[in-house]
């Protein structure tokens, strides 16, 4: 009797891992919902815009940077133009990377090291986070030049 109870489960369990009774084998359902899944990440990927990756927070990235360095806030993101005099190119960045990169700049005539633009999602903590960093970089508040205009 025990033996017989083993037995069945076992075989219970088998099946559950295994493919199921029925034509073609596997259950059918459960693929057709992940192939529904991939299509629809497909297509959301395809229609979403595209967004890289933040670099490593060692890694400084090679810029052509001019004499003041152009930084972008959207939400807690952080971007840099990465060709200035260029059409507007941003580039992730983390505020580290900011940091360093503002060191290497000279300023323009007024002393601006650093020019910081905002979305209209920048988020207040992510601002009063690169200032910070910033000043624990040797960057003063006054080398840092805030636009009071909000992109789209």
């Amino acid at each position: 009797m025990i033996y017989a109870g083993s037995v069945l489960l076992v075989a219970l369990i088998l099946s559950l891992f295994l493919d199921g009774p029925g034509p073609g084998g596997g259950n059918r359902d459960t693929a057709d919902l992940s192939e529904g899944r991939a299509a629809a990440d497909l297509s959301a990927a395809a229609t979403a815009p595209k967004r890289p990756k933040n670099p490593e927070p060692g890694d400084v990235p090679t810029f052509r940077v001019g004499s003041t360095l152009s930084v972008l806030i959207d939400e807690f993101d952080y971007y840099i133009d990465a060709d200035p005099g260029n059409d507007t190119e941003w580039t992730p960045a983390t505020a580290v990377q900011i940091a360093r990169l503002a060191q290497q700049v000279p300023g323009d005539s007024n002393g601006i090291r650093v020019h910081i633009q905002k979305r209209v999602t920048a988020r207040a903590s992510a601002e009063q986070k690169i200032r910070q960093i910033l000043e624990e970089a040797g960057i003063a508040p006054e080398a840092v030049f805030e636009s009071a205009t909000l992109l789209d």
